[in-house]
């Protein structure tokens, strides 16, 4: 005979900032079935009748499991022993169940699992029976709540006879099983206490749910540190039945050991979970974590949530609020059907950028349903949608600088509108709301900006290196490569200046409206070289920068004179 074995864990300070321990109580009011029932239990849409208790009153009480890695905060917990086990920091005396309860149920579902996991051992009988039971009556067409199974058999004893059980048996208009049920019920009860989406359907023990088979739904509790005395535990499943709305039913809630009384094992049955509500939780939030909803920027979503996955569920929409369907935001269905075995389903909701200055419009979105009993319900949630100014920079086209006067140019984004963050890159990889620009050479400097509406623009200017023209004297166009060609000091900084050349009689000898710097003074009709002597220029350098006097009523630019010498 094993000896149930009950290990207290150490508490290590650093743990102890993150967790607590799990807690238990079964004194008043938490010693009698109708209160755990009525008072812990049931959720909405379901009322309660006939509660009995069946075991040892140390096998079943309150637990609250916050800050605990039970995945479940509170609720009543059946034990084939004294509850009391599963706190670590328990130092009193573990009473033993002194009990005759039976169930032969349980021991139909305890020997039903080896055949379907390819296993071939047996359970000799059940003990430490503990049985909660009671009738309700559904509001709605759906019955479900949440329970978690836990074991100290855990791990060795996986595969064995000693395999502690536990069953919820449901009876009632249209259910037919092949299990027990009261007076009353005749058409017997089934067991809902299976592992999901298994087919036939797999009664959960430590050997259907364990770190080899349907490992997925499997907690192993023993190599940390314990929030709760339990070698292991299942992830959280949720029953379901589906029932008619308004008849009565009944459901018996049993666990016990198998083949002897040594380790426990625990249910767990979540606090206001046992509902029937038929409804639909509604929430409505804004993509990507934002806290407002902004036109053209990002969009929004309205979840819902039922309580279970029985059947089609279809919602039907009603849209107020200042905003307007179709002009505010993208037109939208009028209703919603979610699917049999789906759970949740969400509407987005897509504002239209409409670049007209609004106060801050609203998007309530009602929602309908049709409850079992042939009434409708109604949900609402609301929505806020702000204006978005549309993200702009604007920095010149062009701009002038000479590098040899040691000029620094700063160019500001004049950015406007759009959402923080900002991202603002300037080719030079500054991403400052400035740039400073030095250079030597004519170049584009490029703006890249982009916020938190993933909204991007680019803008461009293109700096001319352009220092002020300065006078030469003479020119010297003998082809011996030096001096050849008329190029007034820094005019070559200017793409296509217009430049005009006079003899000393006022006769145009010369004009180019796109002047390349290569005048060797030749007469610019015939082609003939000109005599040495004084010829006198006019140059429009076509200049935003520099503001040169003024050559006639017509022209701007620069004038002078330059000595011919071949």
């Amino acid at each position: 005979m094993r000896r149930k074995i009950f290990i207290l864990s150490f508490l290590f300070c650093f743990y102890q900032n993150f967790y607590s321990q799990i807690e238990v109580d079964n004194s008043a009011p938490f010693n009698t079935a109708i209160s755990l029932v009525d008072n812990i239990l049931l959720g909405g849409g379901v009322s309660s009748a006939n509660h009995s208790f069946m075991g040892d009153a140390i096998q079943i009480g309150f637990f609250n499991a916050l800050n605990t890695n039970l995945n479940m905060d509170s609720g009543i917990v059946m034990s084939t022993g004294d509850i009391n086990a599963l706190d670590p920091n328990f130092n009193g005396f573990l009473n033993m169940p002194v009990n005759n309860v039976t169930d032969p149920d349980l021991l139909n579902v305890a020997n039903s699992v080896p055949g379907l996991i390819g296993q071939s051992f047996s359970v000799s009988g059940i003990f430490d029976v503990a049985l909660l039971e009671f009738d309700f009556i559904p509001n709605s067409d759906s019955l479900t709540f949440n329970y978690i199974f836990g074991s100290n058999e855990y791990l060795t004893w996986v595969n064995s006879q000693y395999n502690d059980v536990f069953g919820f048996f449901i009876s009632g208009p249209g259910i037919t099983g092949p299990y027990s049920a009261p007076t009353g019920f005749p058409n017997g009860s089934i067991n809902i206490a299976t592992v999901p989406n298994t087919n036939p359907p797999l009664p959960i023990t430590i050997s259907s749910i364990n770190n080899i088979i349907n490992s997925n739904y499997y907690i192993n509790n023993s190599n940390v540190f314990q929030t709760l005395s339990c070698n292991g535990f299942t992830q959280k499943f949720q029953a379901n039945v589906v029932v008619q709305c308004g008849e009565t039913y009944h459901i018996r809630l049993a666990i016990a050991d198998g083949s002897d009384t040594s380790l426990d094992s625990w249910v767990f049955l979540e606090a206001g979970s046992f509902s029937s509500n038929g409804s639909i939780e509604l929430s409505s939030g804004i993509s990507n974590s934002d806290t407002i909803l902004y036109e053209g920027c990002n969009s929004a979503f309205f979840n819902f949530e039922r309580q279970d996955t029985i059947g089609d569920f279809t919602l039907y929409f009603d849209f107020l609020g200042t905003a307007t369907i179709g002009q505010d935001y993208d037109y939208i269905p009028d209703s919603l059907t979610i699917p049999g075995g789906q759970l949740r389903d969400t509407l987005f909701i897509n504002p239209v950028l409409d670049s007209i200055f609004e106060a801050t419009e609203t998007v309530v979105l009602t929602v309908y349903y049709e409850k079992c009993s042939g009434q409708l319900d109604t949900s609402r949630a609301t929505l806020y949608i702000s204006d978005y100014t549309p993200l702009n920079v604007s920095i010149p086209d062009s701009l002038n600088f000479c590098d040899q006067l040691g000029e620094v140019i700063t160019i500001n984004s004049n950015l406007s509108g759009g959402l923080e963050p900002i991202s603002i890159n300037w080719s030079d990889g500054s991403e400052l709301d400035s740039m400073e620009v030095s250079m030597d050479s004519t170049d584009f400097i490029f703006i890249n900006v982009t916020d938190r509406c993933n909204k991007e623009i680019f803008d461009s200017c293109k700096v001319w290196v352009q220092c002020p023209i300065e006078n030469i004297n003479v020119f010297t166009p003998n082809n011996d490569g030096i001096n050849d060609f008329f190029v007034p000091i820094n005019l070559n900084q200017y793409p296509n200046p217009h430049v005009l050349i006079f003899n000393r009689w006022g006769e145009l000898v010369y004009e180019n409206s796109n002047y390349q710097n290569d005048w060797s003074g030749t007469h610019y009709k015939s082609g003939q070289e000109l005599k040495e002597g004084i010829y006198y220029y006019l140059i429009d350098p076509k200049s935003t920068k520099y503001d040169y006097e003024k050559i006639n009523s017509e022209k701007e630019g620069i004038s002078g004179k330059v000595r011919l010498i071949r």
